[in-house]
């Protein structure tokens, strides 16, 4: 394409009655630029960064992987690639936590603890206002005791429920399901002693009131078993985070010469076996009215 253009380029020029060497000249610097070139003040400012942020990572990969994972907390798909950087770094990644975590991602111990706006369905207001809370009165101790302190505070059942789908009020109860049975329950009760509260009708009896709450909430509940959690981390993240469904499977996964992040590598008109599980499929109909399906297969390292 330059070649083509320089016969242009030149032609202009003597029209123009320029010196054809000079143009000429002019065209090679043209070419030399086209290769993908930068002013040297860009190329000077790229080099500091690079500088600034390799030493970072380096001496501070804690504090430095923290803020790279905030930087794009909106976009599930970068926190996902980061989190496997972490992996490969052998740097933990703590779940989310009513009681530990914060707005962003932030270095704990020896990991980073999961940001709680990285969570789907949570308004940034509601989360500042939890750690805010948590802050001055000190941690969450149950189910009740979250909700009516956030009930004024922006909290909604959509958001509790994302919240303890992500395994983020473990830290007051492990049991998911139970949490799932009874969050509707404590969200009403919580409200109600708001619109109480504001309307100067506080109770002698506020305590009496909320143990005889607690004695309503469902105890014989199931457990949610191991696909059901996962499948929550990855409709709320956007990624699994503490396991993949396809951890159980590693044995005969090993045993197939083919990975699903490797079928590039596969040669033409080859027949290959994979392990995976199917994700997003969408049934459609063709031009000439068949039905067909698109899906997604997809392992612990990749998808196709």
């Amino acid at each position: 394409e330059m070649d083509r253009l320089k016969l242009v380029f030149l032609d202009g020029a003597k029209e123009q009655e320029f010196n054809v060497k000079t143009a000429e000249g002019i065209f090679d610097k043209c070419c030399k630029f086209a290769e993908y070139g930068f002013n040297k003040s860009h190329s000077a400012a790229y080099a500091l960064i690079s500088y600034q942020t390799a030493y970072l990572k380096c001496h501070y990969p804690k504090v430095y992987m923290a803020a790279l994972l905030s930087s794009v907390s909106d976009h599930s798909d970068k926190v996902a690639a980061y989190i496997k950087d972490l992996q490969e770094m052998e740097m933990p990644i703590f779940p989310p936590d009513i009681n530990a975590s914060d707005l962003q991602f932030r270095a704990d111990g020896d990991g980073i603890r999961f940001g709680l706006g990285a969570v789907k369905n949570l308004g940034k207001q509601l989360i500042e206002e939890s750690v805010k809370e948590r802050e001055a009165n000190g941690n969450f101790e149950s189910l009740l005791d979250f909700c009516t302190r956030l009930a004024t505070k922006g909290l909604n059942k959509r958001g509790l429920e994302s919240l303890i789908k992500v395994g983020a009020l473990n830290s007051v109860d492990d049991h998911v399901g139970r949490l799932l049975a009874n969050y509707e329950l404590a969200m009403d009760h919580a409200q109600q002693m708001a619109k109480e509260k504001e309307s100067g009708q506080v109770s002698l009896f506020s305590d009496f009131v909320e143990t005889q709450i607690e004695t309503q909430f469902k105890d014989d509940v199931d457990p949610i078993n191991e696909w059901d959690r996962l499948g929550f981390e990855e409709t709320l993240l956007g990624f699994y985070l503490t396991g993949h469904p396809m951890d159980s499977y590693q044995k005969q996964v090993s045993k197939a010469p083919w990975r699903v992040s490797t079928l590039d590598q596969v040669p033409g008109d080859t027949t290959v076996e994979v392990w995976g599980l199917l994700a997003g499929v969408r049934r459609l109909l063709t031009k000439h009215k068949k039905e067909m399906v698109i899906s997604r297969l997809e392992d612990v390292d990749g998808s196709v």
